[in-house]
């Protein structure tokens, strides 16, 4: 008799013990679920069941370098979107090869079509300043020491400013709420010819100069691709070899010297078209195309929300 009621205090304390466990056990569980859900990320639901995106700019928007033709970083953008997100993504794209700033902003307040749409815009991005740059080098070619620079390069950049931001506007005054990204410009040269120290100076400031500028407009996003696109494979690497092999002072040759140059570089930027050793390839508009989803998603609700 003794050992059975033993017996029965032992299993009786046995569930308790086993009771109080799974309570616990329990309790824990509901109180990590429940930080858990308070914690993450709410995912986004859109309130706009369409998205219009207009693309304004240069080449870089065009898409010269896209070994499939079919519109670079643009196209590429529209699928990712249509991807990821619960809505139907149309663009269309603007970019005309070549421009400089003033010319896009001459162009947008010329061009009924182009009016028309980035008024029905959700999503504005904006690709300038290559050509802007490149200009100047190219009228000053024979001198393109950093002393000389230093000279003409401030006031080159005030007027830059001045043209990048009236461009800005006039793009604000055909749609006030629609987010506009900047993309930053690149130095296609880098890899080929990493000892012109000045031109990787002064993409550099442009970079910094869009940026800044960005960050003083009503919904400006700049958009980042300097470094990967300028340094290519060599990005976040050593890059002692490649400047060991490039002694090439481009600034004497001639135009088909310079591109026999880029034939003959021991390196080659496996972002940057071996067409026109300028433009991005399909690699190279892929980046900008990540980099632009990046932008994008971090401020999703300036357009997938009904204002």
């Amino acid at each position: 008799m003794k050992i059975m009621k033993r017996w029965l205090i032992y299993l009786l304390s046995l569930g308790i013990l086993i009771g109080l466990f799974f309570g616990i056990f329990w309790t824990y569980d509901q109180l990590h679920t429940k930080v858990v859900m308070q914690t993450a990320a709410p995912v986004h639901q859109p309130t706009k069941q369409k998205i219009k995106l207009v693309a304004v700019g240069d080449s870089l928007t065009y898409g010269v370098g896209d070994p499939k033709e079919q519109g670079g970083y643009v196209t590429l953008i529209k699928d990712e979107l249509a991807k990821k997100y619960p809505v139907r993504v149309t663009s269309q794209n603007y970019g005309v090869p070549g421009e400089r700033s003033e010319q896009i902003t001459d162009r947008i307040l010329k061009d009924r079509k182009l009016q028309t749409s980035l008024k029905k815009a959700n999503i504005i991005t904006l690709t300038v300043g290559g050509n802007d740059l490149m200009k100047i080098l190219r009228q000053n070619m024979a001198q393109l020491s950093d002393d000389y620079l230093a000279k003409i390069m401030p006031a080159q950049e005030q007027a830059y400013k001045k043209r990048l931001t009236t461009l800005l506007t006039t793009i604000r005054q055909y749609n006030q709420q629609a987010p506009i990204f900047l993309y930053g410009i690149y130095n296609p040269f880098y890899v080929y010819f990493p000892e012109m120290d000045a031109l990787e100076k002064y993409t550099n400031q442009w970079c910094q100069m869009a940026r800044q500028i960005s960050l003083h407009q009503y919904k400006v996003y700049y958009v980042n691709v300097n470094q990967q696109l300028s340094q290519g494979q060599y990005y976040h690497k050593s890059q002692t070899k490649l400047k060991q092999h490039s002694k090439i002072d481009f600034t004497q040759m001639n135009q088909p010297e310079i591109q026999q140059a880029f034939k003959n570089a021991p390196h080659q930027n496996e972002y940057i078209s071996q067409a026109d050793h300028f433009h991005p390839n399909l690699k190279g508009y892929q980046y900008m195309t990540q980099q632009l989803e990046k932008s994008l998603e971090k401020h999703q609700s300036a357009w997938l929300d009904e204002e």
